[in-house]
């Protein structure tokens, strides 16, 4: 059974996004709790106050565990469907392909007498 080294980094990555997206989920939830519970004895300013950052906290703690769903999804799709052995691209040489798209117009010669005209009108 071949292993695929080229994968272990991404794996070890994804594992450490993993751990430290739950670790921000709890801390977020914890603090939503907290937020709360000191919401519902505050008087009205404060519960106001409290009240708002709970809301942040939840968008936060929404968005953490939407990025760390996401990601596990990638993960376990990437377990169970094996990527597509890649193939080298197919070499081009650009400059070749400039060289034979490339027309060079024919020289205009240009008499010495008119370039002499020329010179003088600017004058």
């Amino acid at each position: 059974m071949d292993v695929n080294i080229r994968n272990r980094p991404h794996t070890l990555l994804s594992t450490v996004l993993i751990v430290a997206l739950v670790v921000m989920a709890l801390m977020l939830w914890g603090l939503l709790s907290i937020l709360l519970k000191d919401a519902a004895s505050a008087d009205d300013d404060t519960k106001v106050g409290l009240t708002r950052l709970a809301i942040v906290t939840l968008a936060l703690l929404s968005l953490t565990v939407l990025v760390l769903l996401a990601l596990i999804v990638r993960m376990v799709i990437g377990r169970v469907l094996p990527a597509s052995p890649r193939k080298p691209t197919d070499h081009t040489d650009a400059w070749r392909l400039a060289g034979r798209r490339f027309q060079i117009a024919p020289d205009e010669e240009v008499d010495d007498k008119q370039d002499e005209d020329a010179k003088d009108d600017d004058r």
